[in-house]
């Protein structure tokens, strides 16, 4: 699956339509979510997919993480990440996927193993610069925030055709 757009709502539409070749027919799409990301309800296989729209992998996965590359060599590689507010709402909501959205490639997972792999290695970040944010109460002053990031190896995603093909299969 290639989706090539210039925004997350282009891609978000390539991504609807990919994904009623594989029967799954969006119900509603909520998008009062932060940074731009969104969830699916889909009916025909009854599932909850949260969207995140990435530009790049974790490129130094395995430098911030040496320990646990070091006791878990198959770790080794670029990783992937998601800030914990993003993480927390996939779970609080019941998501059974998180799909991470590639310029090229389409990944998908479950959030609960992201979760659970992360606290159980300590892959969790706290950025050390904060992103400056303005406020939303009109009194036009920022405030900086230092997101909690959850890491892990891109071993651990699978691609979404491949996940999806095998589901179809199974039906």
């Amino acid at each position: 699956m290639e989706l090539l757009g210039v925004n997350s709502n282009a891609k978000l539409l390539a991504f609807m339509k990919e994904i009623k070749e594989f029967g799954f027919v969006s119900n509603t799409v909520s998008e009062n979510l932060p940074n731009g990301h969104h969830i699916i309800d889909t009916r025909g296989k009854e599932s909850k997919i949260y969207l995140l729209f990435k530009r790049e992998f974790f490129n130094t996965f395995e430098s911030k993480f040496p320990i646990v590359i070091y006791r878990l060599p198959e770790m080794r590689g670029v990783g992937e990440s998601i800030n914990k507010e993003a993480l927390d709402i996939a779970i609080m909501r019941n998501c059974d996927y998180v799909v991470f959205i590639h310029e090229s490639e389409v990944y998908i997972t479950y959030p609960r193993i992201i979760k659970n792999l992360c606290e159980k290695y300590k892959l969790i970040r706290v950025q050390k610069k904060g992103n400056m944010y303005n406020m939303k109460d009109c009194s036009g002053q920022s405030s900086e925030i230092f997101e909690t990031t959850y890491s892990f190896p891109k071993a651990l995603l699978q691609k979404f055709e491949d996940k999806f093909e095998r589901l179809i299969q199974n039906d």
